[in-house]
């Protein structure tokens, strides 16, 4: 932006940013509110958050931007939830169905103003939510309530949430035999994206190698995947078409390389779509 030079703010400095134009001969004016110079981030975290859609008055059906804020919220205490189903059989013997394992961990904030709440709890209601604290770098997605402890008569108050890490998640479904495999000779379930972030110096990239199926294609089919990332302007964009065998490895580029649009982001949502029958599964692959 022109008229903006350098300059150097001490620690715990305040400071403001007036924006100042002038439309059809009237002038109009816009202070934002004070932000403080934090030289210590051991307490703040970076926090990311975009939208499929229009929400809460930010515009994200003409184009993708990825809303970025630094603010006093960390996480602690992680923990793994398990989930999990079992039956008893007659002769006693306790026997488990199934088993899912997330992890969680308490997020906490500083002592902030309502209307600051106000724009952490519509932050954290959005789609895809990224945050870059010391103790955890990924996605999020809120559990429960925004919860804010409020003091009688004080105006400014701490919150805690409790913050799901996604994608993670550890299944074990006992429901089947080893054996019994349901195959689709056409299309494919997919159920993972295999690959890795790298980064090259001042860049970054995804690798991906192959996918995982939750139904598998018959031996020795093959099928057509589109790769599509999530552009902050473009929205979803086509990226190209990978071809994968029955084992779900990448047969015709192995492996298939995605950029990000801006080496500053801390994340690239990435969504194949199986060509045959248009089921969707979105990965979020992080910055390394």
């Amino acid at each position: 932006m022109t008229g903006l030079t350098d300059v150097h703010l001490d620690c715990d400095a305040c400071f403001s940013f007036k924006i100042k134009a002038t439309i059809a001969a009237q002038t109009l004016e816009v202070t934002s509110n004070c932000f403080k110079v934090a030289c210590d981030d051991c307490y703040t975290s970076v926090l990311e958050y975009t939208n499929d859609n229009n929400y809460a008055e930010f515009y994200y059906c003409d184009g993708y931007p990825v809303n970025k804020a630094r603010l006093y919220l960390h996480l602690f205490n992680p923990k793994s939830i398990e989930d999990k189903a079992v039956y008893r059989k007659s002769n006693g013997v306790i026997r488990q169905t199934r088993s899912l394992i997330t992890k969680e961990y308490l997020a906490e904030t500083e002592f902030f103003p309502e209307h600051i709440h106000d724009k952490i709890a519509v932050a954290l209601a959005h789609d895809y939510i990224t945050i870059n604290s010391n103790n955890y770098i990924g996605g999020i997605s809120k559990s429960g309530e925004y919860d804010i402890d409020w003091i009688d008569k004080m105006c400014l108050a701490p919150a805690k949430f409790k913050a799901l890490a996604t994608p993670f998640a550890i299944r074990n479904n006992n429901c089947a035999e080893c054996g019994q495999v349901v195959l689709n000779p056409v299309c494919g379930e997919i159920s993972d994206l295999i690959g890795g972030s790298f980064s090259n110096g001042s860049t970054w990239r995804v690798e991906l190698t192959g996918v995982a199926y939750g139904v598998p294609l018959a031996t020795g089919t093959t099928q057509f995947i589109e790769i599509q990332v999530q552009d902050p302007v473009a929205g979803w964009v086509l990226v190209g078409t990978i071809e994968c065998d029955s084992f779900g490895t990448i047969t015709n580029t192995n492996p298939f390389v995605i950029t990000p649009i801006d080496n500053s982001n801390l994340s690239i949502p990435v969504k194949a779509i199986n060509s045959c029958n248009q089921i969707e599964f979105i990965e979020v692959f992080q910055k390394p």
